[in-house]
């Protein structure tokens, strides 16, 4: 058995992870809104806020906005 040790993710690389995401899902996103959305994943989970992110796309898509924050 081989024990592996983890750590939480810095603020700065879930912001990375949560750009790289975006990007991924061909959606834009202003500074402000990837804040707020940095802080939900460090306060909740990494997996909720990349939901948040598919959901503000399809939202904004059906809005026909230009940006998702």
């Amino acid at each position: 058995m081989i024990i592996i040790r983890t750590v939480p993710y810095s603020e700065k690389e879930v912001k990375e992870i949560l750009k790289i995401r975006c990007e991924e899902e061909d959606c834009t996103m202003n500074a402000d809104a990837l804040t707020v959305l940095t802080r939900i994943a460090t306060e909740t989970s990494l997996r909720y806020a990349i939901q948040l992110i598919t959901t503000s796309n399809l939202v904004s898509r059906r809005r026909k906005s230009t940006a998702d924050g």
